[in-house]
């Protein structure tokens, strides 16, 4: 498993081919909710589903990574 590469959160944006996007806030591989209903995000808790998702999307460049902090 790959360290988490970034200093802190950061903003994952996924673009769909209609040009609409998805902003998740993500820190240590947890995924913590997104930017459209931060009310949503819920205590972290490590999933290895969500790290193999969100490594891979990271790998792929198929998502741009915002750093937050």
């Amino acid at each position: 498993m790959v360290n988490w590469p970034y200093p802190g959160a950061v903003m994952m944006v996924e673009r769909g081919d209609d040009g609409r996007e998805e902003r998740h806030l993500v820190d240590q591989w947890h995924w913590l909710g997104t930017a459209q209903r931060p009310e949503s995000a819920t205590a972290p808790s490590f999933e290895f589903d969500t790290w193999r998702i969100l490594s891979r999307a990271v790998s792929q460049g198929k998502v741009e990574v915002r750093q937050l902090s």
